[in-house]
C-alpha cells in the first residue's frame, strides 16, 4: 500500500558492545572495603528515513454494510473523510526505509564505593557514580517527518530538534545506605 515500506525498522541496532568490570581493592582492615566499577557501552546508530503520515480509506464495509471506497483511497480532503466507512493512518517513506543511520554512540560510566562495618549486623555504604564520563553528546534521535507539499521547509529532517534527542550529558550520583 505504500512505497518503500520494507526495510530496517527504527532501533535496529546492528552492533553493540558492552563491557562491565568491578574490582574490590584489598584493605588491611576486614571492616572496610573499597570497590571500583566501570561500564563501557558502544553501539551503532538507529536507522531512519524521511516519512509522512496520512489518512487513507480501509477495505471493509461500514456500519451500513456497504463498501463505499476501494482500498488505498486517499482521504486527504476533510469533507471526504466523513464519506468513508473506515479510515486508518499510513506512513509513507520518501526514501528506502532505513536508508540513513544516526551516528554511532558510546558511553563510559565509573563507580567508586566504600563499605564500613560498624558491627557484624550494621553496615554503612557510600557510593559515587559518574555517568557518561567523557560527556559524549551524540545524536540519539532525529526529526524524520517530511512534508511533501511543494515549497515546504524540510530543512529539519535528519537533525535533532531538541536536547532530548541527544545523548544524556555527564551526570553524577551520590548514594548512602545503612543496612542492619
Amino acid at each position: 500500500m505504500t512505497v518503500n515500506r520494507f526495510g530496517l525498522l527504527p532501533f535496529d541496532i546492528k552492533d553493540q558492545v558492552k563491557l562491565f568490570g568491578r574490582y574490590d581493592l584489598p584493605l588491611r582492615s576486614t571492616r572496610h572495603s573499597l570497590g571500583i566499577g566501570s561500564s563501557l557501552v558502544w553501539q551503532t546508530g538507529s536507522p531512519w528515513a524521511p516519512n509522512s503520515t496520512s489518512i487513507v480509506a480501509v477495505v471493509g464495509p461500514g456500519a451500513d454494510g456497504v463498501q463505499d471506497n476501494p482500498l488505498g483511497t486517499r482521504a486527504s480532503d476533510p469533507t471526504f473523510i466523513g464519506a468513508v466507512d473506515q479510515t486508518d493512518t499510513v506512513t509513507e517513506f520518501f526514501e528506502p526505509r532505513g536508508s540513513h543511520r544516526e551516528p554511532d554512540n558510546w558511553a563510559l560510566d565509573l563507580q567508586l564505593n566504600y563499605k564500613f562495618a560498624f558491627s557484624k549486623r550494621v553496615n554503612f555504604e557510600a557510593r559515587m557514580s559518574v555517568f557518561n564520563v567523557t560527556d559524549e553528546q551524540e545524536v540519539r534521535d532525529v526529526f524524520t517527518t517530511f512534508d511533501p507539499t511543494p515549497g515546504a521547509d524540510n530543512t529539519s529532517v535528519g537533525f535533532p530538534i531538541n536536547y532530548n534527542q541527544l545523548q544524556t550529558p555527564r551526570s553524577y550520583a551520590f548514594n548512602f545506605a545503612m543496612t542492619w
